[in-house]
């Protein structure tokens, strides 16, 4: 499913400061569209609806960094200073992602669904839509919480199999990845899993992903501190 499409189509309620000219291939991701003039190019309405500026406290602005929105088959969540119109429901952004991210994991929304966090520049080849909550994918410029890595995708199944073999800590969760890490050449990083799957015998069933990958960073924002 094409995720600028889809963010065009669940924002329909939301206006566009310029009127259709015309059919043809959007110029910003090259599909076919009913196009609008904006900065002097021919775009389609997803594409414009990322580019154009909303009214915030301060002024006009483009959605952008530390705004985020959540779009589903029966609703729009939107996070940030943007004044939105209805049905788009507003909240604020402060402290809002560790908790959000959380339970899009947890408990993700019926797919398909698209939750993007917003950039300086928002590109349609950034947007993304999740249709099976096995794999989910994030959109824009997107790092879970508690890291730098740009996370694209999650093998959620993946994640919901390692936390049901094993209720670890944070901490615990890190020096398991460590010593997966350091098989090849530490006999400690071996002791140290033995006595974990001795604990854990369900663990020793799934490879624990490599430090610094979305999934490691999830475990690690699910687990409890």
């Amino acid at each position: 499913m094409e995720g600028v499409g889809f963010f065009a189509a669940r924002l329909p309620d939301l206006p566009l400061n310029t009127s259709p000219v015309a059919e043809g291939i959007c110029a910003s991701h090259g599909a076919p569209a009913v196009l609008y003039k904006m900065n002097q190019k021919l775009i389609c309405r997803g594409c414009a609806l990322l580019k154009q500026v909303y009214p915030t406290p301060k002024g006009k602005l483009r959605l952008g960094l530390g705004s985020y929105m959540l779009l589903t088959r029966k609703s729009v969540d939107y996070w940030g200073q943007h004044q939105l119109p209805p049905p788009i429901r507003l909240h604020s952004a402060a402290g809002m992602m560790r908790r959000t991210v959380r339970d899009l994991i947890l408990t993700p929304p019926e797919p398909p669904w698209q939750f993007v966090a917003f950039a300086r520049s928002n590109s349609a080849a950034n947007l993304h839509v999740t249709t099976s909550n096995d794999l989910i994918f994030f959109s824009g410029k997107f790092a879970i919480p508690g890291s730098d890595d740009p996370a694209e995708r999650l093998n959620r199944k993946r994640v919901m199999d390692l936390l049901a073999a094993a209720k670890l800590t944070r901490h615990e969760w890190e020096k398991v990845a460590h010593a997966h890490g350091s098989l090849s050449h530490s006999p400690a990083a071996l002791a140290y899993l033995q006595e974990v799957y001795q604990q854990h015998p369900q663990l020793s069933r799934f490879r624990v992903p490599a430090l610094r990958t979305p999934e490691y960073h999830a475990l690690r924002i699910l687990a409890d501190d």
